[in-house]
């Protein structure tokens, strides 16, 4: 009997789902990054606020997106302009392989994380997401693969605690 048919998970999906969850993950203030209760004064709507210590920021909490960001390597462009597109992309910096999302959040010994999403495991590695994994891993970034949300997810955790596992 055929398997019924369900509806499988995207990497567009899944990367929505992690940005959701990292905007109410909170995570210790860093570095020049301090934490402080809510001023509330109308000066300080944004929940920053300039301060006599050069060069820190103080905000109520910090979240795990205010250190994330999205790469957007595996955007699917179509029609005509698809190619001029493309190569304006290129010549502005956009790199084949370069990980899903980057986490700037250094935890003991990495200076961040760079995760590349897989939908599922018969999804593919490409030449170049293999390399640059460990050109990241070479200048002491955590570079890894996260199979779905949970085993991406779980990667994100374990980098965040510091008990990350081998990669694969």
């Amino acid at each position: 009997m055929d398997e019924p048919n369900r509806l499988l998970p995207t990497e567009n999906s899944i990367q929505e789902a992690l940005v959701a969850w990292a905007k109410i993950r909170v995570v210790p203030p860093i570095g020049r990054l301090r934490s402080r209760p809510q001023v509330g004064n109308a000066y300080d709507h944004f929940g920053l606020a300039p301060l006599k210590e050069e060069g820190t920021i103080w905000k109520e909490f910090w979240y795990l997106i205010d250190f994330m960001y999205a790469v957007p390597n595996g955007v699917k462009l179509g029609g005509r302009s698809r190619g001029r597109y493309m190569n304006a992309l290129k010549r502005r910096g956009l790199k084949d392989g370069v990980s899903d999302l980057v986490i700037a959040y250094p935890v003991e010994p990495y200076h961040g994380m760079y995760l590349e999403l897989k939908a599922h495991p018969r999804s593919k590695i490409t030449d170049e997401q293999h390399d640059w994994r460990h050109l990241m891993d070479a200048v002491g970034y955590y570079a890894c693969v996260g199979i779905g949300f949970d085993d991406s997810l779980r990667e994100i955790q374990s980098y965040l605690s510091g008990t990350t596992g081998p990669r694969r």
